[in-house]
Formats: structure tokens, sequence, C-alpha cells
């Protein structure tokens, strides 16, 4: 009987020792996807942050844009005042057409910076 009891234990034993190492081999594999987990947080908040910087650049240059449309129309009111005043003429159309080139190179500059 004494025997029996032991051969029982041992039996006992070894499937406690297989339950643990199941526990192991459980704990490394979450471990291991814990790990992923977190460089693909990682990986997302990079995305995030250069998808925010994105939308940064692209709101400057929707302002740029913007500043440069205003300043044209401006130039575009003025010279179309100063054409006016001087009754039109080929001295005044020169002057429109260099005033309107300027504006249109001041814009492009800005949609570039």
């Amino acid at each position: 009987e004494a025997q029996a009891g032991r051969a029982a234990l041992e039996r006992e034993k070894a499937a406690f020792g297989e339950q643990v190492e199941a526990l192991r081999q459980l704990s490394l594999r979450v471990n291991e996807e814990s790990a992923a987990v977190g460089e693909a947080v990682q990986r997302s908040a990079a995305e995030l942050a250069e998808a925010r910087e994105m939308v940064s650049v692209a709101q400057t240059e929707r302002l740029a844009a913007e500043a440069a449309r205003e300043a044209a129309e401006a130039v575009r009111e003025e010279i179309e005042a100063h054409h006016a005043s001087n009754g039109g003429g080929p001295v005044a159309t020169a002057v429109a057409t260099a005033a309107a080139e300027r504006a249109r190179a001041d814009a492009a500059e800005e949609r570039a910076a």
C-alpha cells in the first residue's frame, strides 16, 4: 500500500510538473505577445505623430495660399484703381501686367515656402 501511495504521489508530482511547464510556456507566449502589442502601440503613436505633422503642414500651406490669394486680390484692386485713374493706355497696361505677374510670383513663392 505504501508503494502504491508513493507511485500515486510520483504521478501527481509528474502531472504537477507538466502543469508548471505548460504555465511557463503560456507565460512566455503572453510576454511575446505583450511585446508585440507594445511595438504596435509605438508604431501607431509614431504614425499618429506623423499624421498630425502632415495636418499641421497642410494647414500652414492652406493659410499661406489664402494669404497669397488675398494679397493678389489686393494688388488686382490696386491695379484696377490705378489703371482707371490713368485712363488706361499702354503704360497703365504694362504697369498692371507687371504688378499682376509680381503678385503671381509672390503667391507661388508663398506656396513653395
